[in-house]
């Protein structure tokens, strides 16, 4: 992983953060189970560094949607949602889909309204 990712096999970096995501090196490697990028602080793109997703969230870094319920893990933070729940307020719509259709993916009562009016 250290020549891979741009990192000195020859030292002991393992402590280090070069992306400064909030992960040390060994973090990331996570014993070669699933690890993130060493050099890019968001390794997903979803908008929240590895870190935050690993230690805050419980989400996969390398996941932009832990869910799959279409709403990246990102989006889910910054809508309240929770982004290991693909139906956030249990009424059998997706929060991605929710979002998409124009639906509150925080409020079960507005499954029954017809947001595209069809």
């Amino acid at each position: 992983m250290d020549v891979t990712n741009g990192l000195n096999p020859a030292i002991d970096d393992s402590a280090g953060n070069p992306d400064n995501d909030g992960l040390t090196n060994l973090e990331e490697w996570n014993g070669g189970d699933n690890p993130t990028d060493p050099i890019d602080a968001d390794s997903d793109n979803d908008n929240l560094t590895d870190g935050v997703e690993a230690n805050t969230h419980g989400t996969d870094p390398n996941d932009a949607d832990s869910d799959d319920d279409g709403l990246n893990d990102g989006a889910e933070i910054a809508a309240s949602t929770l982004p290991l729940d693909p139906d956030t307020d249990g009424d059998e719509m997706s929060d991605g889909y929710e979002v998409d259709s124009g639906h509150n993916p925080l409020l079960a009562a507005d499954a029954a309204e017809d947001a595209d009016n069809d």
